[in-house]
């Protein structure tokens, strides 16, 4: 996903913005996901994404006081109507990975997740500029699926999948597909 950038009349911040956005996203490669199972919650808002993730991590505080380290977080758009919309909410369901003896409370759901196979691309500090490098990610990865290299599978028990990954002070986002 590398651009070439051909230098004419451009300006000089577009083609430092251009080799930056450049850099931020990897190569895509294909990854397996284990079976999982989680807690799933769904939040209706105008910042949907801030105030489910906020919530489930609270939710598994008040399940297990040690944090769980090799607990991952997966969301996701979620379809909300035309009414919704127009008063600029939107959806985002969210899937934090639990143990077996967790079991659902308040407005938790448990769900079982199947292994599946995915087409996934990381976008480095997706958070630098969100509005732009997520869609952008995003873009890049279904193209990619598109332009044939295997077939996306999505349907609605297969879903594309968002993941944050925070270590060592640098935050990624890997982005998932569905394939076949």
């Amino acid at each position: 996903f590398q651009r070439t950038i051909h230098i004419q009349s451009t300006s000089r911040s577009k083609i430092i913005r251009e080799f930056t956005m450049s850099e931020i996203f990897s190569e895509v490669e294909i990854r397996k996901l284990p079976k999982m199972r989680v807690g799933s919650f769904i939040v209706i808002s105008r910042y949907p994404e801030i105030q489910v993730v906020d919530y489930m991590h609270q939710w598994a505080k008040k399940q297990s006081s040690p944090a769980l380290p090799d607990q991952r977080g997966f969301g996701f758009d979620y379809p909300v109507s035309d009414a919704q919309k127009k008063l600029g909410m939107r959806g985002y369901e969210f899937w934090l990975s639990i143990p077996e003896d967790w079991r659902e409370s308040d407005y938790v759901v448990i769900k079982e997740i199947p292994e599946d196979e995915y087409a996934v691309l990381r976008i480095t500090e997706p958070f630098a500029d969100p509005f732009d490098s997520i869609p952008t990610g995003w873009k890049k990865l279904s193209a990619w699926v598109k332009n044939g290299y295997c077939k996306g599978k999505w349907s609605q028990t297969r879903y594309c999948l968002e993941e944050v990954i925070e270590k060592e002070g640098k935050t990624n986002m890997d982005i998932y597909i569905p394939i076949d």
